[in-house]
């Protein structure tokens, strides 16, 4: 009998260690590369630090915080999804804008209703679920998940995606934060994202873009705290989600630095993973 509840014990140890190792989420680095177009409004609003062509990009994440580097531009974001966190700040001009007062406003894929700035962003409709099509990359098994959602904010806002999620990659909160709250089983491959958010004022402009991205490489490992730490050297100023011009501003800032940089998207020649995108003129925008 003692024997039998020993064995017992190490059998219920084993499915536990086992259940904790498939309920781990990934942690580590990722590279990706992103193709990016937008409207000509967008592009040449003041504040607007948008750019044309192919993004090299790195993101670290573990559990609830992400660590995004834009490093075609060098623009961060440093996020964590339990403290509400969201912080941008820019290499270029040592300054930064704290913005978690506004977290929500960066979760506009989340499948709710989302509230910032005293507003409420009521989601309308969503019909983004798991198509019946499968694609392998880099080694791994991917579901597709495809299908659009529309949000009132004053204006109507329509979103278009398509992910190929490897299921076999679990992702965390802090990753989905990333994703712009996308609620998805795994980590997302290959993912494109079209937005449609109608015109401003009398034909002064359109708010559209067409975002693609692919994962390069994929590093799993133990990623230190102080890998979420911005610059100490760094200006970060604190919105506070009631001072539009604020927010406006520092973009404006930023945006001059990176004209005066040089800076701007890659030639499409840069994209290593080959040219998949829909490119202007094939989207009506």
């Amino acid at each position: 009998m003692k024997k039998l509840f020993i064995i017992t014990c190490m059998l219920f140890l084993t499915i536990s260690a086992k259940s904790q190792e498939t309920a781990a989420t990934f942690e580590g680095e990722i590279a990706y590369e992103t193709f990016e177009t937008y409207s000509d409004y967008l592009l040449e609003m003041p504040h607007s630090i948008y750019f044309n062509g192919v993004h090299k990009i790195r993101m670290v994440v573990k559990g609830s915080k992400i660590h995004i580097t834009d490093e075609t531009t060098g623009c961060h974001i440093v996020g964590d999804s339990n403290s509400k966190q969201f912080v941008h700040f820019c290499d270029h001009t040592k300054s930064g804008l704290d913005y978690s007062a506004d977290y929500e406003s960066q979760l506009v894929l989340a499948p709710r209703d989302i509230t910032y700035s005293n507003f409420t962003s009521k989601l309308n409709s969503n019909t983004i679920s798991q198509t019946n099509d499968t694609t392998e990359i880099l080694g791994h098994k991917c579901a597709v998940y495809q299908g659009a959602m529309e949000r009132d904010m004053s204006m109507i806002q329509k979103y278009e995606v398509k992910a190929h999620v490897a299921t076999d990659i679990p992702i965390s909160d802090g990753y989905k934060y990333g994703l712009q709250g996308l609620e998805l089983p795994g980590m997302p491959l290959k993912w494109t994202y079209k937005y449609d958010g109608g015109h401003v004022g009398m034909g002064v402009g359109e708010l559209s873009f067409y975002i693609e991205s692919d994962i390069t490489d994929i590093k799993p490992r133990q990623v230190d705290e102080s890998e979420f730490n911005i610059p100490a050297e760094y200006k970060v100023k604190t919105y506070n989600g009631r001072n539009p011009m604020g927010l406006m501003n520092y973009y404006k800032s930023i945006k001059k630095g990176l004209i005066k940089q040089g800076i701007k998207g890659g030639d499409n020649s840069e994209k290593s993973t080959g040219v998949h995108y829909k490119t202007n003129d094939e989207w009506d925008f």
